[in-house]
This record gives C-alpha cells, structure tokens and sequence, in this order.
C-alpha cells in the first residue's frame, strides 16, 4: 500500500478528509434499514445492503406467486375430479340421445335435439345445485323420451 507522500492522488483526498483505508466498498448510502415491509411482516431491524432486500422481495414475491398457483391448481384439479363423472354421465345420455335420432334417420327431431342439446344449454346453472349436482334432468329426459318414443314407434311398424 502507498502512503500519501508517495501518491500525491491520495495526499489530495486526505487533505480533503477522503480516506479510503476505512471506506466499506459499498458505501454507506446502499445500506438501510430493513423494514417489516422488506421482511414481510417480520421483526429484523437490521442494515442490510439494497440488493439483499431487492433479492428477498423477489424470492418472495416468486414463493406467492408459486404457492398461489399451487393452490388454484389443486383446486381446479379438485373441481374436475368432482365434475366429471357428473359430466361424463350427462354426455352418455346426450350421445346415446342423438345417436338413437341419427339411426332413426329423423333429420328434423335430430337438428331440433342437437340445437336443444347444446353444451351451453345442458350445463346452464339452472340444472345445478351450488355443489354442482344435477337437480333437474327434465331437458334430458325430455329428449331421451322423443327417442324412446321414436324407437317404439319403429318397432310397432315393422310388427
């Protein structure tokens, strides 16, 4: 290391009262407080560099993000393990509805189910409780009865 005599550049900042012996490398003004903020809600007066809080805002801030989508994730995965079989029974009866009609070459009842039957139309809330539990099957029955009906009248020709 050089003294001031033999660096008149550092005999300047002594006399200036800059002594860089002593100086931190990272200087005084980077350094603060961390607030409860910076550690969400924790007690740690402690001086850290900004970049320290900057990084665990940001690792925070990526565990919410990741949790939150977790949590949405097991329960979308939770509402469908619950919905399905519920949807999966009322698209046997709508499949086994238009595929009695398309067999039975009754174009016009066929376009009438098809446009009656509607995913839109079969899912309407009016058909479901709040935990998503068919109440009211009177549109499928409605339809499955056109083509018992249509079956029946079928087999009573060909008798």
């Amino acid at each position: 290391m050089t003294t001031a005599e033999e660096d008149p550049k550092r005999e300047k900042l002594e006399r200036e009262g800059i002594n860089d012996d002593d100086d931190d490398i990272w200087g005084d003004e980077e350094f603060h407080e961390a607030t409860t903020e910076d550690n969400y809600g924790l007690e740690t007066p402690v001086k850290e560099h900004v970049n320290t809080s900057a990084l665990r805002r940001k690792h925070a801030k990526a565990g919410y993000l990741d949790g939150i989508g977790a949590a949405e994730n097991h329960g979308l995965q939770d509402a469908f393990d619950e919905g399905y079989p519920i949807g999966a029974s009322i698209g046997t009866r709508i499949g086994q509805i238009i595929g009695t009609l398309y067999s039975k070459s009754n174009t016009e009842l066929l376009d009438k189910a098809k446009a009656e039957l509607q995913i839109s139309k079969v899912l309407d809330s009016k058909y479901f409780d709040g935990n998503v539990n068919l109440i009211d099957d009177s549109l499928l029955t409605k339809w499955e009865g056109h083509s018992i009906n249509l079956t029946d009248s079928k087999k009573n020709n060909k008798d």
